[in-house]
């Protein structure tokens, strides 16, 4: 969601008021496959480092380089817009061929991304959301890991082939899960901590009640 007219790059999908809303092609999925290298990015602090473990982490093993970082902390924070800082002495940019030596500045390579991008999408065949529950099929070309853009809560259930499967957590967060090579069904349902308790406490006291009613009437059918 940006004002209107201001990336060029992506494709418009509606505009209103002057406010645009864009599609981003290198999103990632909703599911996607990862390595085993994404368990253990956000240990990286470096801002631009991390993106790129972040990038050899989907699909296959990789050593791609989509952010670069070259000189100092000085000399280019007072000169560009703030929508561009990140953090404090790090800057990301998409233009080339402004580093010197007394300047730190991060480029990004976006044929690197998109053509990630684009392998980690060509594994997910089809993705319907409905209500609390997500099913997918996929056709994975290695036995490895799957990931869902989705935290992980224990609430979350995830089925592969109907068969429940124990999940982990990558990139800080979002849900992880193992998967065989090949094509497979899978199912991630979302059922609230604490809903299968408050339900049988529910049907317990109804029952109790219920129990007390018919006692009740009994005594007075015997009264009477």
């Amino acid at each position: 969601i940006a004002p209107a007219g201001g990336f060029a790059g992506l494709e418009e999908i509606g505009t209103t008021e002057g406010i645009s809303l864009y599609k981003n092609s290198d999103v990632l999925s909703l599911l996607f496959p990862i390595n085993d290298l994404a368990f253990n990015v956000m240990e990286e602090e470096n801002v631009f480092k991390r993106l790129n473990a972040i990038l050899n982490s989907v699909g296959e093993k990789s050593n791609v380089e989509a952010y670069s970082i070259c000189g100092t902390d000085k000399g280019i924070l007072d000169d560009i817009p703030d929508w561009q800082k990140r953090k404090e002495n790090r800057v990301y940019l998409l233009n080339d061929g402004i580093c010197s030596d007394e300047e730190k500045v991060a480029t990004e390579n976006t044929d690197i991304i998109s053509e990630k991008m684009l392998e980690a999408q060509g594994i997910v065949k089809s993705v319907n959301v409905s209500g609390n529950s997500v099913i997918a099929f996929v056709d994975a070309k290695n036995t490895g890991y799957m990931c869902a853009s989705i935290l992980n809560d224990d609430g979350w259930n995830v089925y592969v082939d109907g068969k429940k499967i124990e999940t982990g957590t990558v990139f800080g967060g979002m849900i992880a899960f193992p998967i065989t090579a090949g094509y497979h069904e899978v199912k991630l349902i979302f059922l609230p901590k604490g809903l299968l308790v408050g339900t049988v406490t529910s049907v317990l006291a109804a029952g109790a009640l219920l129990l007390m009613f018919i006692m009740e009437r009994k005594k007075k059918n015997k009264n009477a």
